[in-house]
């Protein structure tokens, strides 16, 4: 059973419609269709009804949404264990990673880890200006990349590393500082900045179609050589930008975040690697990187359910709130009318 489709499903569950799921998850929406029907058809049950606008959990698929944290853990340890028992600790491994992303502390830490974990083994990482491309495999072992490439041969095999929220970085003095949650809509007249804009498996040019979907195309676009320019300019005042929020370390003091609210504007991490490939430190490395999504997917989904209950219970206690002002509203009115009928 292939964990990615599984993960696939989870997102598919928690937003019941396969357009919002499938923009997520930076696929397209007959991909995650066809994803779905296997995943089915290998399960041999029926998980989900489609209708043209939502989606609605069966009771199976309900119980299976339910346990995919678990039992994703419970799988990728189980291959993790079969896939490492044979590979030798040792030996090189050359990784190309995209230069913005290694100025991301998680990166960082999680290469850091790995080297802790695997003494023996000599890791080099070269930072990649410009667009990353998976044709650097044939150079390196591995290759990590905000770029989610389609129709990639069928011995490359990409892992979703990390998946991290949007926000728009602004000038000083901009209108939309002051405002909580943006969403597309507030970009309207806006001029976007967008670095790598030609790089189409990128999500900078991602995040911008969407924004001009959104829209209805009525925004500037900017097109910028690469995301330190865009930052630059966005102090100038030229534009905004939408980033992952790390990114915010080679940017302007000045320069203002604001997290953008809807949840399929996203920026995405991915390690790219060739499984026709003899190095099994590679291979050991790759395999790391499947159990280091399952713990980012483990902690975004104990924070949503931090901010489910923070939201729930501010809910409950506005409407608390609002019921003991209308008793006291109606105990004073009753205390009026009793004084005029003495």
């Amino acid at each position: 059973m292939d964990t990615e489709h599984l993960y696939e499903f989870y997102t598919l569950a928690e937003t019941l419609n396969f357009s919002k799921a499938a923009t997520m998850l930076f696929i397209s929406q007959g991909t995650l269709s066809r994803h779905m029907l296997q995943l089915e058809k290998e399960l041999g049950v029926t998980l989900m009804i489609r209708s043209t606008h939502q989606v609605t959990l069966t009771e199976a698929g309900q119980y299976l949404a339910n346990h995919i944290p678990p039992l994703l853990a419970k799988c990728n340890n189980a291959e993790h264990l079969l896939q490492v028992k044979n590979l030798s600790a040792d030996g090189k491994i050359r990784i190309a990673c995209e230069i913005e992303m290694a100025n991301a502390s998680h990166i960082i830490v999680f290469i850091n880890r790995f080297l802790e974990r695997y003494e023996d083994i000599d890791l080099t990482v070269d930072i990649i200006a410009g667009e990353t491309s998976i044709s650097l495999l044939q150079d390196y072992d591995i290759v990590i990349t905000p770029c989610a490439y389609e129709n990639i041969e069928a011995n490359i095999a990409r892992q979703l590393l990390y998946s991290h929220k949007i926000y728009l970085a602004m000038p000083p003095k901009h209108h939309l500082i002051t405002k909580q949650g943006l969403s597309f809509s507030d970009l309207v007249g806006e001029s976007i900045i967008v670095p790598y804009m030609h790089d189409l498996h990128g999500p900078y040019y991602k995040n911008y179609m969407l924004a001009e979907k959104y829209t209805h195309g009525r925004i500037h676009l900017v097109d910028a050589p690469n995301i330190h320019t865009a930052l630059f300019w966005v102090s100038l005042q030229k534009g905004v930008c939408m980033i992952p929020r790390y990114a915010k370390k080679i940017a302007a003091d000045e320069i203002f975040l604001s997290e953008m609210a809807n949840p399929s504007c996203c920026f995405q991490e991915y390690v790219y690697f060739n499984t026709a490939s003899k190095n099994e430190a590679a291979h050991l490395f790759f395999e790391e990187s499947k159990t280091e999504f399952l713990k980012h997917c483990q902690l975004q989904k104990k924070e949503l359910l931090q901010l489910r209950y923070l939201t729930n219970n501010l809910f409950f206690q506005i409407l608390l709130r609002n019921k003991l002002y209308k008793i006291r509203l109606k105990q004073i009115v009753f205390q009026k009318q009793l004084h005029l009928h003495r």
